[in-house]
Formats: C-alpha cells, sequence, structure tokens
C-alpha cells in the first residue's frame, strides 16, 4: 500500500459516508516531496489532485511535477505526461523538466536526452527563446550530456547572456576536454565585460591545467586575489592547476593559505607531490592529514600509493595498502593493485602480487608487466603473462601493445 494523505480538519467538508479534501494543507510542496517516493506515489497523489480539481492550482502541479521530474530514479515518461497535461507550461515547470533530463542523460541515459531534446522543441514552439534562465538551463542540459555543439548553437542564438550561460558553456567545453575552445570562449567574456563567477573560474582553471597554460591560469589566479574569496573549491582547483603545470612549490603555496580545506584538497595535493617525484613528501602530508582527523578516501590512497612507487619505498606501500582496508574500511580498487605492481619493481614479487589479487587486472597493470619484463629482459615472466592474457580474455589483446620482451 502507498501512503495516506493527511486531512486538514479545518479545511474539509464531511458527509456521513465519505471525507472529501478540498485543499492541500499550507504547504503542498512539502506534502508531495515527503510522500512521493515512488512512481507509484505519485500517481496515487496525481490521482487525487485530478479528483479534487486542486491540480489546477499552478504551484501543487508544478511541485507534482518536481517530485515526477526530479526526486525519483525513474524514466521521465510519466513527469512529460504531467507536463503535457499543464495548461500553458510556467518556465519554472520547463526548468524542472530540463533538471530532470539533465540528470538522468548525464548519469549515461542518453535514451533520455532524447525527451531532452523534445522540451528544447517545446520552448521553440512556444515562443520561450527569450526566457535567458530558461536558455541558460537548456544551454547546461546538452552541454552536461556531451552534446556541446548544440549547446553552442543554443548560447549564439541567445539575446542576453549573464554570467551563469557563460559559466554553462564554458564549463561545458572543459568538461568534454575541448580546453582550447573554453578558454577561447572565457576571453570573449572578458571582452563582453561578463564578470566571472566561482564557476567559470574553476573551468578555466581546469582547462588551462589540462592544456597546462601556466601563463593564462596565473593570470586567473591574480583575478581571484582581487576580486572573489578564496573559497575550498576555488583554492583546491587552484592546488590541481599548479600541480598538473609542474609548480609544486606554487600549489604547496596556495593550500597553505586556503582558510578552509576539505578531504579532496588533501588528496591532490598529495597527488600533486607525488606525480612531481616528492614522494616522501607526499606521505608526509599524509600524515599530517591524518593527525588533524581528515578522512582519507580511496582516491587519497592512490595518491599515497603513487608516492610510494615513485619515491621506491616499498615496506611503506605494502604498510600503506593493508592499512587501507584494515584501518579505514576501504576495499582496495584495480587502481590500487595497480601502484602496487609498479611499486615493486621486483618482476618476479608483482607477479606473484597479480595471481593473488582478488580483482581481475585491467589493461594497465598487464601493460605496466609487460613492460617491466622489457626492461629487465625476463623472457620467462613476459611469456607467461602473455599466455595468461590470451587464455583467460582479461584484457582485450587488441586494445594494448605489447612491448617485445
Amino acid at each position: 500500500m502507498g501512503f495516506t494523505i493527511p486531512i486538514s480538519p479545518a479545511k474539509t467538508t464531511t458527509t456521513t459516508t465519505t471525507t472529501t479534501i478540498t485543499q492541500f494543507p499550507e504547504n503542498p510542496k512539502t506534502l508531495i516531496l515527503e510522500h512521493c517516493k515512488t512512481v507509484k506515489d505519485v500517481k496515487q497523489v496525481h490521482a487525487h489532485l485530478i479528483k479534487t480539481r486542486l491540480l489546477y492550482s499552478p504551484a501543487v502541479a508544478q511541485n507534482l511535477l518536481e517530485s515526477a521530474a526530479i526526486l525519483l530514479p525513474e524514466p521521465m515518461d510519466y513527469a512529460v505526461s504531467i507536463f503535457h497535461a499543464l495548461n500553458a507550461p510556467s518556465s519554472p515547470a520547463y526548468n524542472i523538466m530540463i533538471r530532470g533530463f539533465t540528470v538522468l542523460a548525464a548519469c549515461g541515459r542518453l535514451a533520455e536526452l532524447e525527451l531532452g531534446e523534445w522540451i528544447g522543441k517545446h520552448i521553440e514552439a512556444n515562443g520561450l527563446e527569450g526566457n535567458t534562465t530558461l536558455m541558460t538551463s537548456l544551454v547546461d542540459m546538452y552541454a552536461k550530456c556531451g552534446c556541446v555543439d548544440t549547446a553552442r548553437r543554443l548560447f549564439d542564438q541567445m539575446a542576453r547572456r549573464d554570467v551563469v550561460a557563460w559559466s554553462a558553456m564554458i564549463s561545458g567545453y572543459s568538461q568534454a576536454s575541448r580546453c582550447k575552445e573554453a578558454l577561447l570562449l572565457f576571453h570573449e567574456m572578458q571582452k563582453a565585460d561578463v564578470e566571472p563567477n566561482e564557476v567559470t573560474m574553476v573551468s578555466a582553471l581546469s582547462s588551462c591545467a589540462f592544456l597546462g597554460a601556466l601563463e593564462t591560469g596565473k593570470w586567473v589566479h591574480s583575478y581571484i586575489k582581487k576580486n572573489l574569496k578564496l573559497t575550498v573549491t576555488l583554492g583546491t582547483a587552484l592546488v590541481v592547476f599548479y600541480a598538473k603545470c609542474g609548480s609544486i612549490d606554487s600549489a604547496i603555496e596556495v593550500f597553505d593559505r586556503m582558510p578552509k580545506k576539505n578531504a579532496f584538497s588533501w588528496t591532490v595535493l598529495i597527488q600533486g607531490l607525488a606525480s612531481n617525484g616528492q614522494g616522501k613528501k607526499a606521505l608526509k602530508l599524509f600524515k599530517l592529514m591524518l593527525k588533524k582527523n581528515i578522512e582519507p578516501n580511496y582516491v587519497t590512497f592512490i595518491g599515497v600509493l603513487c608516492a610510494c612507487s615513485h619515491a621506491g619505498l616499498v615496506d611503506e606501500g605494502r604498510h600503506f595498502f593493508v592499512s587501507m582496508s584494515r584501518d579505514f574500511g576501504i576495499e582496495p580498487r584495480i587502481e590500487h593493485y595497480g601502484c602496487m605492481v609498479d611499486m615493486f619493481g621486483l618482476i618476479e614479487e608483482a607477479y606473484q602480487f597479480i595471481k593473488n589479487m582478488p580483482v581481475k587486472s585491467n589493461a594497465l597493470i598487464w601493460r605496466t608487466m609487460l613492460a617491466s619484463c622489457r626492461v629487465y629482459k625476463n623472457v620467462e615472466i613476459g611469456e607467461e603473462l602473455l599466455k595468461h592474457v590470451l587464455d583467460s580474455n582479461e584484457c582485450p589483446i587488441g586494445g594494448m601493445l605489447i612491448p617485445p620482451v
């Protein structure tokens, strides 16, 4: 059974046989959103709203639509049917639908993107292209779903573009690894005298990091110093940028000046130190992180194990690998095993480690091992590895380059 809709005594009329609800309690949104956990629940409320004619209230209809489109991990079909039944859908109603499509399509539900395209056509057919908020949501939806060119076409058609629209488009380019286009659009934004916000700056820094554009990133940092507060998000983005550009001292300086840090902030600097050949400093930072009672996650341990690998600290690597599951309840993933294989150096020990792993090896691990066999001229293990790969089908041979041993 679903649930019982609460009745507000002051707002009901009672007969000898039935009680009819004529109005929701004071906050209909709370009622709908708290009780609708499945499509069945939404349908029960929907039926009640039709029966009592409360669905004609724009606020109530909008709240029902929000429950169907956003709160439920279900396909959008039912939300579409509710939307179709609305009399002259409002701008917020369109935004609710766009948000629902964005969440589903961004999670890989590509079929839902087709419905998202339908909402775009619906907006055009109803002459709503001049609504900046609505069009920005549509640009954001297409960008997050990987349809960057479609997003850009809509962006270019907008009569008025605020900072949210610019940021959505720049972020879309950055997330699609089209970082040159992201920075070009960032420069266009400056020429248009639109002041960037935190979202814009994070996307710009991400693009600079991807391209190794140190000078452009420094300009972004300078702008942040003058115009924006150094939040956890901005500080972490700066640490990532400087670390990826090889300017690790600047990354450390930003980290030290951050008024607040989270686990991700610590993790990216640990990874940055490790990838810049400062494994011992990375481990020192990790120990300080633990001392400050900041809980590491599985990504943190990838950085820690990489640090051990780069610094040749095999015993420490073994210790942290065991500690990960024993002390923090983090089950090792394939990335952790890859770090361990890379760390061992001794081919025989690494091979034994692979054979005893509770998870299947991937291409990265086999490639690492085969490359080691080539470097150390270990033909015997190299042939055994190749035979194992061919026999087990754990890795598609066509997808990896087998180095000669």
